[in-house]
C-alpha cells in the first residue's frame, strides 16, 4: 500500500528534510506519495524569504518549482473553515488538507499539537520518525540516496573549494538524530 504524506510548510522550510523527502520520495517510487497545497507551498516560500532577507527572486522561484515538481498532487481548494483540530486555529489548514488529500501520515516537526492522536484519522510524524519509517521499509533504497548525496557532497567540495556538512551531521542539525545515526553507519560500513 502506498502511504499518502502531507508535509507541513515548516518541514518543507528546513532544507536538509526536504532533500532528503524528495530524495526519498523518487527512489522509493512506491512506498509513499507527497501531497500538499497552495497555502503550504506558499507558506514554505514565504518563510524562506522572512528568514533571508536578500533572497533574490530567481530563488524563490526554483524553490517553487522544486516543489510543485516533488508532490504527486498540489489541492487548490481546501476547506479549513470548520474547527481546528485540537483547538489550534494554526493548524485548521493543515487538518483540513491532511482529510481532503486522504492523508495516512502528516509529516510536521511544529510543536503545535493536532489533538489526540487517537482521534485523528491519520498518523503526525516528524521527519526523523519518518525517515527511519522509510528506512525500515526499503532500506536499499536510502543506501542509494546515501551513495548519490555522497557522491554529490564530493563534486560540491571540489567547485567550492571547502568541506561540506557531512550528511549525518546535516541531519544532526535538521532535529534528525535518529535517522542520522543510521546514515552515520551506513557510511562507515560503505567506508570500511
Amino acid at each position: 500500500m502506498t502511504l499518502r504524506v502531507l508535509p507541513d510548510s515548516t518541514l518543507l522550510f528546513n532544507r536538509t528534510a526536504r532533500d532528503w523527502l524528495f530524495l526519498l520520495r523518487n527512489e522509493t517510487r512506491d512506498l509513499f506519495q507527497l501531497h500538499s497545497t497552495v497555502v503550504v507551498v506558499a507558506e514554505a516560500i514565504e518563510a524562506t524569504r522572512l528568514a533571508h532577507p536578500g533572497v533574490d527572486e530567481q530563488m524563490l522561484d526554483r524553490l517553487h518549482r522544486t516543489l510543485l515538481e516533488n508532490f504527486d498532487e498540489v489541492l487548490t481548494e481546501v476547506d479549513a473553515s470548520g474547527d481546528a483540530a485540537g483547538g489550534d486555529p494554526h493548524e485548521r489548514h493543515l487538518h483540513a488538507a491532511a482529510l481532503g488529500a486522504r492523508s495516512d501520515i502528516v509529516l510536521t516537526d511544529d510543536p503545535r499539537p493536532f489533538g489526540h492522536p487517537d482521534d485523528l484519522p491519520f498518523d503526525v510524524m516528524g521527519a526523523d520518525a519518518f525517515f527511519t519509517l522509510v528506512d525500515d521499509s526499503d532500506a536499499l533504497a536510502v543506501g542509494r540516496v546515501v551513495a548519490r548525496q555522497r557522491d554529490d557532497g564530493r563534486i560540491r567540495e571540489r567547485l567550492a573549494g571547502k568541506q561540506m556538512h557531512p550528511l549525518a551531521s546535516a541531519l544532526d542539525a535538521a532535529g534528525c538524530p535518529a535517522f542520522a545515526r543510521r546514515i552515520r553507519l551506513r557510511v562507515a560500513s560503505s567506508t570500511s
